[in-house]
């Protein structure tokens, strides 16, 4: 499927395909279910429409010739497009300078980004001072040339090149005032009356997101169908005892319960133009992987917290055990926040469990570590790992998922997460009017469910550490 999409993509990007490509789409959309078939038809459905490309022209020689042709084909191109513009301009040598400045880096741009697309080396040399020579001719009603000289394009690329470069200088010209230098896209206005262009830095700048945990921690595990269910112990009679010879065995009973869970859909989608996907594959490579991280960790706050109404799933959060202070109520002097791990560790282990994390908020943790004693040192009980890492020999991680002031300590072996479907992205151009709009939808949707089973609730203790200070502090 995905061989499949990566193959559309590039061939509807090109413009073009070989008979021998159409054939590939044609034997991969064969090999795919009825289901993912309905979901690239209407790509596939676009690619049979393509021109074909003829694979001949091996030969060095001749495929030299045919680059020349090309590259002379795309001047000419270019060359009409800026003539028939630059005509409606106002005499202005220093906005033709600066046009020739701002077109020059938005070829180069425009080369650079569809190389990165192609994964070639293709570049553009741009002669800026001749283009200001041609465009003070062109309104005039005169004759000149510029040049334009393509290094690393292949035969292959060279038409949707030639596309792609032509798109960009409509738009550079189809402004509301060519003569505003606010309205030239490429261009920059600055104090003395350049406009020079802007790098792009590759990346976004976007603000941190916490990273998902709870999957790390639980067992994983897969699902075949929308319903987990399993099968529960819920009561028993009678006791197993020492008897005589020839007495009768008392008698023992169980009563069981089928207990189920549903698998939940988690997703989202976006839209990006045609356009973006052509000049900035980059900028759409960084939406899709936002949108994957963003519904991992959506996936992750519902494993933790989330409330088992509507289509949330049951987090664990839900069902953990609250902490009670026991036999501790009172008894610790100078109670802290290792008594208070302490105290739940042992929660869980008297109630026959195996605790195998403990998960606080890195601030906590740090007010752990920064505990001194009288004299000002600093303290760690003789139960704590020297870095803090371990205590009582549970492992303890830090997300800022649990929140300022809580603490969670359990068994995470008993929550059972299981995928019905991972985490999958999906593209269409046929969601809504995107057809008519040159335009992209991809999605990102993941099935799963969650369940701790319901003798398993104490094995999860939560509970707030002030509380649970209070509690155990000595009166």
């Amino acid at each position: 499927m995905n061989k499949l999409k990566r193959l559309l993509k590039r061939l509807l990007a090109a413009g073009i395909a070989t008979a021998e490509e159409k054939a590939e789409v044609k034997t991969l959309f064969a090999a795919l279910e009825a289901e993912d078939q309905k979901e690239v038809k209407a790509d596939v459905e676009a690619v049979k429409a393509l021109a074909e490309e003829s694979d001949e022209g091996d030969d060095d020689e001749d495929e030299d010739e045919d680059e020349d042709l090309d590259e002379k084909g795309l001047e000419d191109l270019i060359h009409a497009s800026i003539q028939s513009e630059m005509k409606n301009l106002k005499p202005n040598p220093k906005l033709a300078k600066s046009i020739a400045k701002g077109v020059s880096a938005g070829l180069a741009d425009v080369m650079d980004q569809r190389s990165k697309a192609f994964g070639g080396g293709a570049t553009v040399e741009f002669d800026a001072e001749g283009f200001k020579r041609f465009a003070e001719a062109a309104k005039k009603g005169e004759k000149a040339e510029f040049t334009v000289e393509l290094k690393g394009v292949s035969l292959r690329n060279q038409k949707s090149i030639a596309k792609g470069l032509n798109e960009m200088l409509k738009q550079f010209y189809q402004k509301d005032s060519p003569g505003d230098p606010a309205d030239l896209g490429f261009i920059n206005e600055t104090v003395e009356g350049e406009w020079p262009t802007a790098e792009l830095e590759p990346g976004i700048n976007a603000a941190p997101k916490r990273e998902p945990f709870i999957e790390e921690l639980v067992t994983v595990g897969n699902i075949t169908s929308n319903l987990d269910a399993w099968i529960e112990k819920t009561n028993q009679e009678g006791q197993v005892l020492p008897v005589a010879e020839l007495a009768k065995l008392p008698k023992k009973s169980w009563e069981f319960a089928r207990r189920t869970a549903e698998v939940k859909k988690v997703g989202a989608y976006a839209k990006y133009s045609a356009e973006m996907a052509e000049d900035l594959p980059s900028l759409v490579s960084e939406i899709q992987n936002y949108l994957v991280e963003d519904a991992r960790l959506a996936v992750d706050e519902q494993l933790l917290s989330g409330d088992g109404e509507g289509e949330n799933l049951v987090g664990i959060l839900e069902n953990a055990t609250d902490f009670v202070a026991g036999d501790f109520a009172g008894a610790v002097k100078e109670a802290n926040r290792f008594d208070v791990i302490e105290a739940a560790v042992n929660q869980v282990v008297v109630a026959l469990h195996r605790p195998t994390h403990v998960v606080v908020h890195p601030t906590d943790r740090a007010k752990m570590r920064l505990s001194k004693g009288a004299d000002g040192h600093y303290v760690l009980p003789p139960f704590i790992m020297a870095d803090g890492t371990v205590i009582s020999g549970v492992r303890v991680v830090t997300n800022v998922g649990i929140g300022v002031g809580k603490f969670l300590v359990g068994d995470f072996t008993k929550s059972s997460v299981k995928y019905r479907r991972r985490l999958t992205l999906a593209f269409s151009n046929s969601d809504d009017d995107d057809f008519t709009r040159d335009r992209f939808t991809v999605k990102a949707t993941v099935r799963l469910v969650q369940r701790v089973k319901g003798n398993d609730y104490e094995a999860f203790v939560y509970g707030d550490f002030n509380t649970a200070i209070t509690a155990l502090d000595e009166s």
